[in-house]
């Protein structure tokens, strides 16, 4: 899951830098913080045990959720 929610966050940070506009700059600021927060757990993850750490969970939990708003948007608004 950690994995997979990493690469989906990789791939839309990618893809708003690729094809930025003004509706995407908005976007990039945010995947971007979804994105360095996710590996920062990940790595995190290494040296700690995050998940019994509620203060990162929920962050974590937050920058996931913004990932699959972007997919939601890319998917059902922008048709």
């Amino acid at each position: 899951f950690f994995i997979r929610m990493w690469i989906i966050a990789k791939n839309a940070y990618v893809e708003s830098v690729r094809y930025g506009n003004d509706v995407n700059h908005v976007w990039n600021i945010v995947l971007k913080f979804a994105f360095m927060f996710q590996t920062f757990f990940l790595l995190y993850g290494f040296t700690g045990n995050p998940l019994y750490d509620y203060s990162w969970q929920i962050i974590y939990m937050f920058s996931v959720a913004i990932c699959m708003a972007n997919r939601y948007v890319k998917a059902y608004v922008h048709v």
